[in-house]
């Protein structure tokens, strides 16, 4: 839901990626991320028994709509990390409304920008 600023804190990411896994990932369900996306996703989600899918990523970048394509009826969780780490890339923001908005309703996507800062110009996901 794009409308409505929702807010996790946590003792670092990792800890909040942990909690996200284990509240919508098992042993039914899975997340999908990009093939060089930040590691703790997949280790998240095999922590909790779900099947981690992968998503190749072109030029070391997240191809939305690869990723759109690669959500099932299974999943629960698409992680993204805006810019990707450790790769590099940033995700336009031009692209993100038409991504997010894709994505079932009993999908959470989970956009990580613990290093906005060393972008350019930072995404504003202000409605």
């Amino acid at each position: 839901m794009l409308d409505a600023i929702k807010l996790v804190f946590g003792n670092g990411s990792n800890e909040v990626l942990e909690l996200v896994a284990h509240v919508f990932s098992g042993a039914r369900h899975g997340g999908v991320m990009g093939q060089y996306g930040f590691v703790v996703y997949k280790l998240a989600t095999l922590l909790m028994g779900a099947r981690p899918v992968e998503v190749a990523m072109p030029r070391f970048a997240y191809d939305l709509a690869a990723m759109r394509a690669a959500v099932t009826p299974r999943t629960r969780v698409v992680f993204l990390d805006n810019p990707n780490n450790p790769t590099g890339p940033h995700i336009p923001r031009r692209n993100w409304p038409t991504s997010a908005r894709s994505l079932p309703d009993d999908v959470l996507l989970v956009l990580d920008e613990a290093y906005a800062e060393y972008q350019d110009a930072a995404p504003d996901f202000r409605p």
